[in-house]
């Protein structure tokens, strides 16, 4: 019957063979000292000595390593240097440890992937990033206008991105481009309403993503906003997350079946009548007040969609899609597109895309605007 190993058998075998090494070097060191006219042979044996040392001072500061991953490479070096000097450490291809024990130097990269979980890579970094340009074609009635949207955005490699986002757990990091000028897109009634988060995240991806690289995109959403304020819960106030009851009231299709509002699976069309209407209010507006500096002139100067659809309980239900405004501030509001009485609105904004970087390594680079991390893979 064949056998299963599990990871702590694998560990408990990679142990043995350690140690086997280590002594047979002992065993090959004594052996070749007893002949001291074969010095060629006693160095050999010196050296995978000292390379078996190394090997295992490498192995358990891995070990030690992954037991508590560093957040970010300044936390890196500072626990490496318990175990040693740090040569070149600036400069995270060419950081290298010399050992206290035996002196040994080993670069700083072959212990620990220095970008592994965002190792190095910060909030406000320059990133080099190619997408695939091309064509998104939006038929009319999907968002409300009277003919059909054509985006075309070429493929451009003087485009800047910056990180927007690290997640260190899921070893993401999240780019949008700061110099982008994008076609204007106009949402309009009901359907604008009830597709416009699809619409932008398809968009998004259709023309952002990088194919060869296995790279996608979205559309920038009000989580992504949110996640830089410091006041947030107050420019939502009391109201927001109350419920009100109206009578015969109208609604979007799509506020039903579809609770993520930062995400939609498909195309809806047309509204409802109902003799119940409860809603629940998701509509706030203001400006954010930044939480770390480098979130500063992060985001490109305009008025941009976000891909979230929220609600105000007035005297009729308000069915909007948040906006943000950046110019010498960024404020957070909302344009209404329709609302329980059948009324229809229309808006016109930028399109701002947010590429989603999975599991992707760097071969260069500074991060700053002159030298980006290039993705390695």
């Amino acid at each position: 019957m064949k056998k299963m190993i599990d990871n702590n058998e694998k560990g408990i075998t990679l142990v043995s063979l350690v140690i086997t090494v280590i002594v047979l070097s002992i065993l090959a060191g004594v052996l070749i000292s007893t002949d001291s006219r074969n010095d060629d042979v006693i160095n050999i044996a010196n050296q995978k000595k000292d390379e078996t040392q190394q090997m295992m001072i490498e192995e358990n500061i891995k070990i030690q390593l992954a037991e508590n991953p560093p957040q970010n490479y300044s936390d890196l070096i500072s626990y490496l240097k318990n175990y040693g000097e740090i040569k070149n450490e600036d400069d995270p291809d060419e950081a290298t440890l010399i050992t206290n024990q035996g002196n040994y130097e080993i670069k700083v990269k072959n212990i620990w992937n220095t970008n592994k979980k965002a190792i190095g890579v910060d909030i406000g970094d320059y990133i080099e990033y190619t997408f695939d340009g091309g064509t998104y074609t939006i038929d009319a009635n999907i968002v409300g206008n009277e003919s059909e949207q054509n985006i075309t955005i070429e493929s451009n490699e003087d485009i800047k991105w910056r990180v927007i986002n690290v997640d260190n757990q899921n070893n993401t990091i999240e780019i949008v481009p700061v110099n982008l000028e994008t076609t204007l897109l106009t949402l309009s009634g009901v359907n604008g309403y009830n597709n416009a988060v699809k619409s932008l995240n398809d968009l998004c991806n259709t023309i952002f993503s990088n194919s060869e690289k296995s790279i996608t995109a979205r559309s920038i959403n009000i989580s992504d906003i949110e996640r830089m304020g410091t006041n947030i819960q107050a420019l939502k106030g009391n109201n927001y997350g109350t419920t009100k009851e109206y009578g015969t009231a109208n609604y979007p299709y799509v506020i039903l079946p579809e609770t993520n509002n930062n995400m939609q699976s498909q195309i809806y069309i047309g509204d409802e009548t109902s003799t119940n209407l409860t809603t629940t209010q998701s509509y706030y507006s203001g400006e954010i007040i930044y939480n770390e500096n480098n979130y500063m002139n992060l985001l490109p100067g305009g008025t941009f969609w976000l891909a979230t659809r929220c609600i105000n309980n007035g005297d009729n239900a308000e069915f909007l899609i948040n906006t943000v405004a950046v110019n010498n501030v960024s404020k957070i509001d909302a344009t209404n597109l329709y609302d329980s009485t059948r009324k229809d609105s229309e808006g016109t904004a930028a399109i701002l895309p947010v590429v989603v970087l999975e599991n992707k390594t760097f071969s260069g680079g500074n991060g700053d605007e002159n030298s980006p991390y290039q993705i390695a893979n």
